[in-house]
């Protein structure tokens, strides 16, 4: 199987989208957009209703020494091989849901979120390590005040809950409904 490992993944975004950032590959998180945290990291910077699921992606420091922020031109890869089992909606944008592994109890998949779909992106579809699933979603008319961003979570999911039913209602309430969540930075 192959890895998971989020600094490759965060190698991977940079060299695709060409972006700017600096020699030492500086990556900024606030507590908030870390794995289970119930902060806030927009708006009034309050408590989440529920823990944190996944990862976000949004801030680096640039060759110039300035933080930037991802944008809606930042083209999003898939983390590793697999298979195309769902697209849906989340509350900023379409969320993409890979399946990399089955066994006879469940199968492991990748999630993308708030981000725009490619009409070829569609369940069925195969797609390789690298190849582009997507692009951040425009987050800036949204009333949340969030800034553009890549959520990704890394799930095991039960075999009995259809492909087709896997989207966030299923997938925000884990482990009471077959769902058991990693942590993307330590998967």
């Amino acid at each position: 199987m192959e890895s998971f490992a989020i600094r490759s993944y965060l190698d991977a975004v940079t060299r695709l989208n060409n972006l700017p950032i600096s020699d030492t590959r500086e990556w900024f998180f606030h507590h908030g957009m870390l794995f289970r945290s119930r902060a806030k990291w927009w708006a009034d910077f309050g408590t989440r209703h529920a823990t944190h699921e996944g990862l976000d992606i949004a801030r680096f420091r640039n060759r110039a020494g300035r933080v930037q922020w991802l944008d809606t031109k930042t083209r999003v890869p898939a983390m590793a091989g697999g298979e195309v089992i769902n697209v849906c909606g989340d509350f900023l944008g379409r969320s993409v849901i890979v399946k990399h592994a089955r066994d006879e109890v469940s199968r492991l998949v990748s999630v993308y979120s708030h981000i725009t779909v490619p009409s070829g992106i569609m369940p069925g579809i195969r797609v390789e390590k690298g190849d582009v699933i997507g692009q951040i979603a425009d987050t800036t008319g949204k009333k949340s005040g969030i800034h553009c961003h890549l959520h990704i979570s890394i799930m095991e999911i039960a075999n009995h809950i259809p492909d087709r039913d896997i989207t966030w209602e299923i997938m925000g309430e884990p482990d009471l409904k077959g769902v058991k969540l990693y942590n993307p930075m330590v998967w």
